[in-house]
């Protein structure tokens, strides 16, 4: 407000030795010292380093490079890993884990996949313990009494594992249930094919378990199920085979334990991005 040289003054009496600090550059340039407040300034006093970096000697600090040991993945797991894998070996870290609230449609599921199957009595206790979902769970008893849960495929070896929340079979047929919020109205063919856990899943029962046919449908807790396709899913289809290749693709390279960073858009809500140091905002 042009009131710089009555405020230099003030400035000027407030003390007997006056220390002024100012940037040397700033994004548009150098910075030029005020005048007024440093004519006749002295040397700054030499102070210690303010950190290793200052030394000129240390290396900066960069993120693992090295072999990292991972845990056998899931399917799924493997998509967040292609899409950054120092990302993924971070998170899964204990010292990465953050508290969160689980909607209580997620305890259910969790719940029903512990039991893995269900009589009158477990559904008593769940209707008890799952308030909202007591009507849901007695309107679709008959159903549900028939799906295994906490399905996974394969479920013994090193490899990559689909993880299923419900399955049943008849005779050659296999249905794949994947339980969803209740307020999920989304395009679920578009929803299964962002994902690779039920293609990968429905390829390996028609070919490892020769299957005739595997039907994919998501459930929303408190409604009814919809079926993924209009058809089941038979031996040749090419949505199916890119899932397979991608899964392989992804794994081998999971295999060799290679956790670099993979800097892009996914930075913009990375819960480990301060200790990556090479993402983009």
């Amino acid at each position: 407000m042009g009131r710089d040289p009555l405020l230099f003054a003030e400035l000027l009496t407030r003390g007997d030795e006056l220390i002024v600090t100012y940037p040397e550059a700033d994004q548009g340039g150098p910075r030029a010292a005020e005048g007024a407040l440093t004519r006749g300034a002295r040397t700054p006093p030499a102070l210690p380093a303010g950190s290793s970096l200052e030394l000129g000697d240390v290396r900066p600090y960069s993120p693992v490079s090295s072999k990292v040991s991972l845990k056998r993945p899931s399917v799924q797991a493997l998509s967040r890993y292609d899409r950054c894998a120092f990302r993924f070996w971070a998170e899964g870290s204990p010292w990465s884990e953050t508290p969160h609230e689980t909607p209580w449609w997620r305890v259910l599921v969790a719940k029903l996949r512990t039991l893995g199957r269900l009589n009158a009595a477990r559904l008593a206790v769940l209707a008890s313990s799952f308030p909202a979902a007591s009507g849901w769970l007695s309107e679709h008893e008959a159903l549900l009494l028939t799906l295994t849960f906490g399905v996974t495929l394969p479920e013994r070896g090193d490899g990559p594992y689909a993880r299923l929340d419900a399955a049943t079979r008849t005779g050659g047929a296999v249905r794949l249930y994947t339980f969803m919020p209740p307020e999920f109205d989304g395009d679920a063919p578009a929803f299964v094919g962002g994902r690779s856990n039920e293609l990968w899943a429905a390829a390996h029962l028609l070919e490892k378990h020769r299957m005739g046919s595997v039907e994919l449908y998501l459930w929303p807790l408190l409604g009814l199920p919809q079926a993924v396709y209009d058809a089941p899913l038979t031996r040749v289809l090419r949505p199916l085979e890119s899932k397979q290749r991608f899964v392989a693709r992804v794994y081998a390279r999971f295999e060799t334990g290679e956790a670099s960073p993979k800097p892009g858009f996914d930075c913009r809500a990375c819960g480990v991005f301060d200790l990556c140091r090479a993402g983009t905002r």
